[in-house]
């Protein structure tokens, strides 16, 4: 117990630094803060965390954050992790949309632009790439449909729903792979089951496939990228990720890529609802 809140202590310590310079930094471009700028990615994972750990996101400057993500979209709906960073596509898109969501405040972005750049990314055989013109991607199409559905713009934002899934349940092999011709990876596990999960299509994947593809990439405790390789931190969490999609760990929200539990203290604090 000393640990956790311990870890919450930290996580909000750096989240001051986001609520600072969401408010601040833009106008001190040159000055020498004592912290790193602030990150999309980092606040997603860091509002995750908290909300896993079972804090109710009430120290969370809400309103900084929000008004620092107006200045991180770009004109054609896409964000940047930082501000003035160099890399904007489907990632941040997806780390805005989770943000807006879970303090529960979608002022912070232009929900029009948004689904306008999801629907350009749209490739020839409908799957998603990190952004227009750009080849289809196993990450990136669930970034874009995870994205759709925290904003409840599915129907809208998907060019053709049944081809997308169609292009999803093409990816598996034993497992599954990110794009067309590659070997299957244990990320992909959960990047296009948790999509095929939002469009309510799961069930049409091979469980004993993936299940048994997620079995030759475990080694020394964890999972690795592919068979006979050393297992990493990422790639162990997205096979366990991925598992839990199949009922054989506990079970996740496939949007926000957290756990159910957490999920409902999501619902209780920042929604009020049980």
């Amino acid at each position: 117990m000393h640990n956790k809140f311990y870890l919450m202590k930290i996580i909000l310590s750096l989240m001051k630094g986001f609520a600072v310079l969401g408010v601040l930094h833009f106008q001190c471009r040159a000055s020498r803060l004592p912290f790193d700028a602030s990150n999309l990615a980092m606040t997603y994972t860091a509002l995750t965390s908290l909300l896993i750990l079972g804090d109710d996101l009430s120290r969370v400057d809400k309103s900084a954050i929000i008004n620092a993500m107006k200045y991180l979209q770009k004109d054609d709906g896409s964000f940047t992790q930082t501000y003035q960073g160099m890399e904007s596509d489907m990632r941040f898109v997806y780390c805005a949309c989770a943000i807006s969501y879970m303090l529960n405040d979608f002022s912070g972005i232009n929900i029009d632009k948004v689904v306008q750049y999801i629907k350009e990314s749209q490739s020839y055989d409908y799957g998603i790439g990190q952004g227009p013109g750009l080849e289809s991607h196993g990450g990136s199409t669930f970034c874009a449909i995870a994205s759709l559905y925290l904003l409840n713009k599915l129907d809208e934002g998907l060019l053709s729903k049944d081809k997308t899934i169609f292009w999803l349940i093409s990816r598996q092999e034993s497992g599954f792979q990110g794009r067309a011709n590659k070997p299957p990876d244990t990320c992909y596990s959960f990047w296009i089951g948790a999509s095929l999960m939002i469009l309510d299509s799961f069930e049409f994947i091979d469980y004993d496939q993936n299940y048994n593809f997620l079995m030759t990439t475990r080694s020394f405790g964890g999972f690795s990228k592919w068979p006979g390789s050393y297992p990493d931190v990422m790639h162990t969490y997205m096979g366990v990720a991925g598992l839990s999609l199949m009922e054989e760990s506990k079970k996740l929200d496939p949007a926000l890529n957290i756990s159910l539990k957490a999920r409902k203290n999501l619902l209780k604090c920042v929604f009020k609802s049980e």
